[in-house]
């Protein structure tokens, strides 16, 4: 604080006060200007009294209390390493949830950081606090014996406690479960006595009529993004919650618990529904209907309002917020002064006013160009936008941390298969490498043997192309050298457009390479490492247009046996339902006795099982047949994944990464991503590698990813939700042809609703 004597008032920043909340919500960053008089030390002394008496101001339950003792139910000491039972961050997300968002709000730990755990420690506190006297668990079937084990075991209910329902109740006794009638002001409404535990499939064929009287005191549903669907069981499933969520308020017991890693997959317009259900306490009813805005109540108009207009800032995406926000600073906030100044220096000369008359995107590029120049303004400038953005959007219903410390390290090893036709026999000469190396400035890469142990020659000695780049450039630049020699074998090689349909691929990969992520500033290594955080492995191949699979699979046995006496998951692209590829593959594995034994198959209806038998197969090569092995399940008994093929969605490639680098992990992780280049999945595994969504730990990567940016579009069918990544210019194109690619075909539904909207 600053006292500004001339006008008698105090300058205070306003980051998390709880002054002025709704303004702060939307103008983090900013500084007001608020008088300090008597009424203000009074509402100070008022909420320091509200402090102490708060009966969440602190965890009644010690962490080692939960150690599991003789005879007693509880945890395990779960690492020799860590001997905390309950996490240090999951006892500050229970915590918070409590003080900050009343027991009603969004635990959005990023994936693998142990939500579950930070849930029942929250239903222990309102346990031990006479809060917990009826609870509904609405959880996904691949998580759903996660949760019993972990509430009966670990956190005491007892074994067989938890009352398993199905998709339908008995209307007079709810399938056996005893009922306590509660009085309210709204009639009689029915208060199971059990605990109840049903899967989200089943909880949306309940009768809505029973669901009308039905009263828990504590609500938890898992991977509550589903929610955020406007049709289909989502958005049925939001309707009944909301129906429970008024019961509650009848009684003025709103604890509800949604738990989700992605809570809007970069989409903010489609996370209002979930806000607004958070912030209105359930809402209305009517409001999750499948109906137009126009007929929804005011309430839910005002709030919509509110939310886009001052919350995000009039964007519907991450990434379009990031850029809104960084114009308002710039363009009308503290740095203004300093922009025209720069605007004024450009030749020609620039006002702000001219400025403002061109485009939205163009005046990004020049804000772009001046905060790149002053290094201070840039960080001062991003540090506002993300507060705007943690603490505006996410802040004010959920608690997201960035991703814990996990004992074990990620190690990312993405292979871009090139593609070429014609004669490679000569030799690749590049230039200024390594210096003028015993007066020889040249080195000779064989493509033939790229990834061979002979793969470049410097005078008359021989180095796989890994030790080249350590000899020369060490670890400090080494992630920088590889790309330049990438760029080089492309820009020698050539994409010809015979191969790549896409025009201009040259200059797409040689932009994204550029920017692949680096490491190795804390200095020099005497010695290669074994594994490089992050490595690059270019594989030019001859180009067959009948077989785009041969060459994938014969890199993938030598990884395979590589790690022969591992467990390896192995995932594909699900959405590309015509060529099931993970077929392909299983039958080629079982035609080698080299992997014949090793091979386990993941899919849907084998998710009870799945985990006891990859774990009893200290070996098993794990084939995920479809999506339901990407998400809720855990599978860290293995260490190793391999990306056969990538999917378009960033969300779901996280979601992979999360079944085994996750809390409890206690060895090392190796992810391998493979991508041909002329196709789809080569541009994106390209673009997700240059924003790091791979090797970041914070998770803000997979939902910027998921926005739209300057190069690639995220297409989302608003039936299925299926996503799609293409690039700005096929987008731009498809869309004045109103091509059948914008139209999803996943399912029948959505032919017919692409059919419609043509």
């Amino acid at each position: 604080m600053e006292n500004n004597i001339k006008n008698a008032e105090v300058r205070i920043k306003i980051k998390q006060g709880a002054f002025e909340q709704e303004v702060q919500r939307g103008n983090l960053g900013r500084e007001k200007i608020m008088p300090f008089d008597a009424n203000t030390a009074e509402l100070l002394s008022a909420a320091e009294c509200l402090d102490r008496e708060d009966d969440f101001s602190a965890l009644k339950i010690r962490p080692e209390q939960y150690r599991k003792k003789d005879g007693e139910y509880g945890i395990e000491v779960r690492q020799l390493k860590n001997p905390d039972v309950i996490y240090v961050h999951q006892q500050e997300a229970a915590k918070r949830f409590l003080k900050e968002l009343r027991g009603f709000g969004l635990l959005a730990d990023v994936v693998g950081s142990g939500k579950t755990f930070e849930a029942c420690v929250i239903l222990s506190e309102l346990a031990a606090r006479g809060k917990l006297k009826s609870l509904l668990l609405v959880v996904p079937s691949q998580v759903y014996d996660t949760w019993i084990t972990v509430l009966e075991n670990y956190f005491g209910l007892g074994v067989g406690a938890l009352v398993k329902i199905g998709d339908r109740f008995d209307e007079t006794s709810l399938n056996g479960v005893e009922i306590e009638a509660v009085e309210t002001n709204g009639g009689l409404k029915n208060r199971p006595k059990a605990p109840i535990i049903v899967k989200e499939n089943d909880f949306v064929q309940w009768n809505e009529g029973i669901v009308k009287n039905l009263l828990f005191d504590v609500i938890v549903v898992d991977e509550a993004h589903n929610l955020c669907l406007e049709e289909g069981e989502g958005a049925t499933a939001m309707r009944m919650l909301s129906y429970m969520m008024e019961n509650k308020k009848l009684v003025n017991s709103t604890y509800c618990l949604l738990l989700s890693a992605t809570p809007h997959e970069g989409s903010l317009e489609k996370m209002f529904r979930l806000w607004y259900f958070i912030r209105c306490k359930g809402g209305n009813p009517s409001d999750f209907a499948e109906k137009a805005d126009e007929l929804r109540s005011g309430d839910y108009r005002k709030e919509k309002e509110y939310f886009k207009g001052h919350i995000c800032h009039g964007a519907t995406t991450v990434m379009e917020f990031i850029q809104k926000v960084k114009h308002e600073e710039v363009c009308t906030g503290t740095y203004k002064a300093e922009f025209e100044k720069y605007l004024a220096s450009l030749k020609p000369k620039m006002t702000l006013e001219k400025l403002k008359q061109e485009t939205f995107g163009e005046q990004i590029l020049v804000i772009d160009e001046f905060l790149s120049k002053n290094d201070k303004i840039y960080a001062d400038v991003m540090s506002d936008v993300a507060n705007a953005y943690h603490n505006g959007v996410l802040r004010s219903i959920m608690i997201r941390q960035p991703r814990p410390a996990i004992a074990s390290k990620k190690f990312v090893k993405t292979f871009f298969f090139l593609p070429f036709e014609g004669d490679l026999s000569r030799y690749l000469v590049t230039e200024g490498l390594h210096g003028n190396e015993g007066g020889n400035s040249n080195a000779t890469i064989d493509l033939f043997n790229m990834s061979g142990d002979q793969a470049v020659r410097v005078g008359d000695k021989y180095y796989s192309l890994r030790d080249y780049v350590w000899k020369y450039k060490g670890y400090k630049d080494y992630s920088k050298a590889y790309a330049e020699i990438m760029e080089k074998v492309i820009h020698k090689i050539g994409m010809s457009d015979d191969i790549f349909e896409k025009p201009d691929s040259e200059t797409y990969y040689s932009t994204q390479i550029k920017e692949f992520p680096l490491f190795g500033s804390a200095g020099d290594r005497a010695e290669i490492p074994e594994r490089m955080p992050y490595e690059t492995e270019l594989v030019p191949y001859y180009f067959n247009k009948e077989d785009n699979f041969t060459h994938k699979l014969n890199l993938v046995k030598g990884l395979l046996r590589k790690h022969a006496d591992e467990r390896i998951l192995v995932f594909f692209d699900y959405d590309d339902r015509d060529n099931l590829v993970w077929k392909r593959f299983e039958q080629a594995l079982r035609e080698d006795e080299d992997f014949s034994s090793r091979i386990l198959i993941g899919e849907k209806s084998r998710l009870s099982t799945i985990e006891n038998d990859f774990e009893a197969k200290s070996d098993a090569i794990l084939i995920a047949a479809d999506q339901s092995l990407t998400e809720g399940i855990n599978l860290q008994k293995s260490s190793v994944i391999i990306n056969f093929q990538i999917t378009t969605d960033p969300l779901s490639m996280d979601q992979r990464i999360g079944r085994i680098f996750r809390l409890g992990q206690e060895r090392d992780v190796i992810i391998y991503s493979l991508a041909n280049m002329n196709e789809l999945e080569g541009y994106v595994l390209a673009y997700f590698s240059r924003i790091g969504l791979m090797t970041s730990n914070n998770g803000d990567a997979t939902i910027i990813a998921g926005s739209n940016n300057d190069k690639m579009v995220t297409i989302r069918c608003p039936v299925c939700k299926k996503v799609s990544l293409i690039s700005q210019e096929d987008y731009d194109k498809m869309k004045q042809q109103d091509h059948h690619n914008l139209y999803c075909t996943n399912t029948r539904e959505c032919i017919d609703y692409g059919k419609l909207s043509r």
